[in-house]
């Protein structure tokens, strides 16, 4: 009965619209001081950190959006901050030398090779390598009659290079 329909509510920023907007602006230091002393609060960064995690996985946009975000950072940085890529090319050259990061890096880099092979085989495309130990008929015979090998074996079991390749 007594309440105010949504027509006469107004905020304190519309009403103090025709003077300054000291108000809109103290109210705005009040949350960016709220803010920068949660930032400090280690369960409230967790839980932000959940929070995102959880988001990153689940949304597929948002996660695009954000790596593209990211690229595109890191792409101003290196442009215009030599000292960022110079920070940059030596972290990586650190990163390299752990073994467990090297690992890490052939496994993604596996998955990533068989994805890219399963999705050529599904689509009907030829694959990203093909079998190069098959050699068509007839042409092993002409391989074995025209190239001297390289290398001949001893009787002692040690390889040798021959001195004239035409002699094998």
């Amino acid at each position: 009965m007594h309440q105010a329909t949504s027509d006469n509510q107004t905020t304190r920023a519309e009403v103090n619209v025709d003077g300054s907007s000291s108000l809109a602006e103290r109210e705005r230091e009040r949350q960016r001081e709220r803010q920068r002393e949660l930032r400090k609060d280690p369960a409230y960064a967790e839980r932000q950190r959940e929070r995102q995690r959880e988001r990153y996985q689940t949304d597929p946009a948002y996660a695009e959006r954000k790596r593209e975000r990211q690229r595109e950072r890191k792409r101003k940085l290196y442009q215009t901050d030599p000292t960022y890529a110079e920070r940059e090319r030596e972290r990586q050259r650190e990163l390299r030398k752990d073994p467990a990061y090297a690992e890490r890096e052939r496994e993604c880099k596996k998955k990533q090779y068989r994805q890219s092979v399963n999705s050529t085989k599904n689509s009907g495309d030829l694959p990203l390598t093909s079998n190069l130990t098959e050699t068509p008929q007839g042409s092993s015979k002409n391989l074995e009659d025209t190239v001297p090998p390289l290398f001949s074996r001893q009787p002692e079991g040690i390889f040798t290079v021959p001195n004239d390749p035409s002699q094998p």
